[in-house]
């Protein structure tokens, strides 16, 4: 089953699989990213089958073995005949850092975002690592810089720093009034995750989409309420034909 979706101002192609999803990201100038997305549990499940310790890390894996993984995945996700599978085929240095593992976990819990008695805080991926299947990182990060940067500017304004004093006056109050932000939105990446992933292999319900015209006008963290709302949409409009007489 292919079906697309809205990334990043973008339309990425999908494909799932018995057990992992084939996306086909568009990079602009006649590129194109190939990424095979599986669970952690398929992970540890594939890395047993090739004599693999489920924690060894890419870079430890020998080529042929990082060959025959990216193969197993492929095999299993039938698109247009057997193309991805002969893409992989196209590689021939499996030990290039354009091809790695990257796994998909957030700051959970999340660290404590400054030291007391030094002028050092935390800001973006640093402080909060998101699952990123809302397109919020980079923004979040610029909010954090520009909340701090207003608190810090006041305070300088009015006193001179001591490392201290600083975090006190400034870093505790913004981590305190930027928490909340952190938690609210890491929770509904979880939320976008187990109903863009998960729901995929065990309740596909994308397979009335055929096509969604609307990238790259809509922005990516809503991709899925457009979904859900022209599925109810056709619910809806079932609901209110007039039946034949």
């Amino acid at each position: 089953m292919t079906f697309p979706a809205i990334a990043n101002g973008g339309t990425v192609q999908f494909t799932k699989g018995r057990f992992a999803t084939n996306a086909f990201f568009p990079l602009g100038r006649h590129r194109l990213a190939i990424a095979l997305g599986f669970d952690h549990p398929t992970r540890a499940r594939l890395f047993d089958e090739h004599g693999l310790a489920p924690d060894t890390p890419w870079t430890a894996i020998p080529a042929a073995t990082k060959y025959a993984l990216a193969r197993t995945l492929a095999e299993n996700t039938p698109i247009h005949g057997g193309l991805l599978t002969r893409s992989l085929e196209l590689i021939d240095d499996w030990d290039n850092p354009r091809i790695y593992l990257w796994p998909m976990r957030d700051s959970n819990p999340l660290p404590h975002p400054y030291v007391e008695d030094r002028n050092l805080v935390l800001l973006g991926d640093s402080c909060h690592a998101f699952l990123p299947t809302i397109g919020m990182g980079a923004s979040l990060a610029i909010e954090d810089a520009e909340r701090l940067g207003s608190r810090l500017g006041a305070y300088l304004r009015r006193a001179h720093p001591t490392p201290g004093h600083l975090a006190a006056a400034v870093f505790e109050p913004w981590a305190k009034q930027r928490r909340p932000v952190w938690n609210h939105l890491m929770g509904r990446a979880r939320v976008a995750a187990a109903r863009n992933w998960v729901a995929q292999h065990e309740n596909p319900r994308f397979e009335a989409v055929p096509y969604v015209p609307f990238s790259p006008y809509i922005p990516a963290r809503i991709g899925s309420a457009v979904f859900d709302a022209a599925g109810k949409l056709r619910h809806r409009l079932r609901r209110v034909q007039p039946r034949p007489r």
